[in-house]
Order: structure tokens, then sequence, then C-alpha cells
């Protein structure tokens, strides 16, 4: 990339690879898959006037959606949002609507399934919350696009435990919530690591976990900030900072037909607060921490 970025967000249009905000930058930037390039254009998020990471973002039919996050400011977490045109060859510099949330919040996981996208969990002023809260694309729809009146989300069914810096992800028309972080002073900046998997029927309305009996099976690896992605019914949770406070390079695999557990080949760079994108079938791991706490600007590839 361009720019060094870690706690940054990053999607696929189909024809290019986004990655907007991180590191407190404001500098956006699209890589085209057939230009095998990046270039930087002006922020989407240049109306938030702060410079955001750890937020959250999905995308939805023809939009993103990006919420919340921290600027570092006294403040704390954002309760802000932003709507923003996924259009093939163009770049999304203006909001097409805001998003108004009811509490601030940073770190949280977001993913679409069906016509609806959730945000899930995350780091508010309290501490970690496990607040489920949906955005159905009629709803989208309806936003303003003269950015004067704010939609707001409807509140779901709670994850069974609160989790910051988790990973979400749909497969198999479930939602998974992945590993994260729970407050605890003796961990790493006052969090802990944990490897819970919870995941969301939204036919039943109810998340089951890994600690239930017949749930989702846990992997050995416990850790928060890591990338997540689907490929098919297997899930990828790559890098993040383990239990021991280690920024780790490991790859592991859920299979979500088989309810097991798998390694993959590990990155090349250790990295925490990466994102990580399919497109094709193909891993994309973007920037993200090393083990000495400096932004990257690498990208490294996957092919499952």
């Amino acid at each position: 990339m361009t720019a060094p970025r870690v706690g940054l967000v990053a999607f696929d249009s189909g024809d290019r690879l986004y990655a907007l905000t991180g590191d407190g930058t404001q500098n956006d930037e699209a890589y085209s898959y057939a230009a095998d390039g990046w270039q930087r254009f002006q922020s989407s998020v240049a109306g938030f006037q702060n410079n955001f990471y750890f937020m959250g973002g999905a995308a939805i039919g023809s939009t993103f959606l990006l919420l919340g996050g921290t600027s570092g400011a006294e403040s704390g977490p954002s309760t802000s949002g932003l709507i923003l045109p996924i259009q093939s060859g163009s770049n999304p510099t203006r909001p097409v609507g805001l998003i108004s949330l009811s509490s601030g919040v940073s770190s949280m996981g977001m993913a679409t399934l069906g016509g609806n996208v959730y945000m899930v969990g995350g780091l508010g002023n309290g501490g970690v919350v496990a607040n489920v809260i949906t955005y159905s694309q009629t709803l989208i729809a309806q936003a303003d696009p003269n950015l004067q009146s704010p939609i707001s989300g409807s509140a779901g069914p709670a994850l069974r435990a609160a989790r910051g810096g988790l990973g979400l992800v749909a497969a198999n028309g479930k939602l998974y919530a992945v590993d994260g972080f729970v407050m605890d002073a003796t961990g790493r900046n006052g969090v802990r690591a944990t490897n819970l998997i919870q995941v969301f029927d939204p036919t039943a309305g109810t998340w089951t976990a890994s600690t239930d009996s017949g749930g989702p099976a846990a992997p050995a690896t416990k850790r928060y900030g890591c990338g997540v992605a689907a490929v098919g019914s297997k899930i990828y949770v790559v890098g993040g900072v383990d239990d021991q406070s280690q920024t780790l390079r490991s790859v592991d695999i859920y299979d979500t037909v088989a309810n097991t557990w798998t390694s993959g080949a590990p990155m090349p760079t250790a990295r925490s607060g990466l994102a990580l994108v399919a497109h094709n079938g193909v891993l994309f791991a973007l920037g993200g921490a090393d083990a000495t706490g400096h932004a990257l600007r690498t990208v490294e590839v996957y092919v499952p």
C-alpha cells in the first residue's frame, strides 16, 4: 500500500480492493487487480473531522457501511457512521448517507448476511460489549443523500459473551464471531485474548458457543486483532495477538461443515490489527502492526 496502516478497514468491490482509514490516517487508497497497483484518493472519512482507526465495515449491495472507531481522543469511540457508494471504476469519496450509533464503539466485528449488515461486540466507553445491531438493506436504501438525517439500526440478540477485537464472518447461512479479547489488567494493554467461537443462526434467532455441548469447535490458539474471512464453507483466521502477548504469523482454518480446525501456511510477517479480504477465492492480508508495534504497508496473499 502507499501508506502504512493498522486498524484499517478493507473491502473488495470486484475490480478493486479498497483500504480505508487505519493508524490515524485519512489517506484512503484503492488497488486495481488489473493494473496491479495502488492509488490514493480523497478520504471517505473527511467529514468525521478526525482521523479514525479500528472502525467496522461491511458491504451490502451497492453500498459500504463504515461505523464507529476511535481517534484516540478523550471523547472515546465514535457514535457516527457513513454509507459509501460502491461503483465499478470509481472511488467512494462522498457518503450517500449517515448512520447514528446509540453509543460509541470500536474494535467490533461487522459482516453481511442475507439482507442485513450486522455490527457485533466491540469496545465501548465502559469496556467490551455484547451488543448486536442490524442494518437492513431496505433501511440503508432510505438513507438521506443530503446527509441531514442519520439512520439508526435495530438491536438484535446479543452475544452470549461480550468481546472486543473479534472477527465476524458469514458462512453457510450463519454468522461466526471468532476469538477477541476481554478486559484483564494482567494482559497486554489491559486485555486478554480468548478462543471463544459464537455462532448466530438467523432462522432461530439464537447464538450458540464453543462452550456449549455440541457447539462449534474452538481453535487451539487464543487471539484478538486477527483477520477473518471465508472462502466457501471454510473460515480463515490470520495473525493477531495471542494470550502470551505475542504477535502471530499463524493461519487457522475452520471447516464449518466438519466442525474441525487445521493449520495453514503462516504469513511471512507477524501482524495484528490487519484486514483480511477474500477475492475470487484468494485471501489478501493488508497492513496491521508488526511484532514491534510498527504499522505496515505490506500486503501478503494466501491461495487456499
